[in-house]
C-alpha cells in the first residue's frame, strides 16, 4: 500500500473513515437550502419553498442537519429568508462551522476559461437540476434503507401474516428504488451487461 503498511496492521485510526451516503445527501439538500433560498426555480416558487415542499415528511437524520433544516424553516416561518449572514452568527460552535463550510466555495473557475470563450455554467444556472438530483438522491437513499432494514427482519422468524407483510413492503420498495434510480440516471440496463 501506498501509506506504508499493510491491511493487518493498520488501526482504525488510520483508515480513512466511509462517508455515509444519507449524512452527505442532507448536507446538500441543506446547501442548497442556505445558498439559494431565495432563487426562483419556477414563478412563484423559490427554491426553499421547493425543497421544503419536497421535504415535508421525511425527518433528517443526522442530527446537526437537522438542526440547521430547523433553523431554516424558522427564518421563513418568520418572513425571512435563511441567510449566510444570519447563521454564521448561531450560538453553537459547530452550527457556526458548518455554515461557514457550507458557504465556502472549494473551487474557483480559471479565468483562461472566458478567454478562449468556453462557458462553464455554473451551478445556480442549474439550479432546478441541482435540487432535483439532490432531492432524488436523499429519497433513494432512505428508501434503499428501509428496503435493508425489511431485508434483515427476513432473516429472524415470524409468523406467515408478518412475512407477506414484509415481502409485500420489499416489493415496493424495490419499485420505488428502481423509479429513483431510473430518473436519476443511475440505471444500467441488463442488455448492456
Amino acid at each position: 500500500m501506498g501509506g506504508g503498511g499493510d491491511l493487518q496492521t493498520l488501526t482504525k485510526e488510520d483508515l480513512e473513515p466511509i462517508p455515509d451516503v444519507l449524512e452527505q445527501c442532507e448536507r446538500e439538500v441543506v446547501r442548497l437550502l442556505l445558498l439559494y433560498s431565495p432563487q426562483p426555480l419556477a414563478p412563484d416558487v423559490s427554491v426553499a419553498q421547493y425543497l421544503l415542499q419536497q421535504l415535508d415528511d421525511t425527518p433528517f437524520k443526522t442530527g446537526i442537519y437537522a438542526d440547521l433544516l430547523h433553523l431554516c424553516r424558522e427564518e421563513l416561518n418568520q418572513g425571512r429568508w435563511p441567510e449566510v449572514r444570519t447563521l454564521i452568527q448561531h450560538g453553537r460552535s459547530d452550527m457556526r462551522a458548518l455554515v461557514a463550510e457550507l458557504a465556502t466555495e472549494k473551487y474557483e473557475l480559471s479565468p483562461n476559461w472566458t478567454t478562449h470563450q468556453i462557458y462553464v455554467p455554473r451551478e445556480l444556472d442549474l439550479l432546478q437540476t441541482a435540487c432535483d438530483n439532490a432531492i432524488l438522491r436523499f429519497n433513494k437513499v432512505n428508501v434503499e434503507r428501509a428496503l435493508a432494514e425489511h431485508m434483515e427482519a427476513l432473516r429472524r422468524p415470524m409468523d406467515e401474516a408478518a412475512l407477506d407483510e414484509h415481502l409485500t413492503n420489499i416489493r415496493l420498495l424495490k419499485q420505488m428504488d428502481n423509479q429513483l434510480a431510473s430518473m436519476l440516471g443511475t440505471v444500467i440496463p441488463r442488455a448492456a451487461l
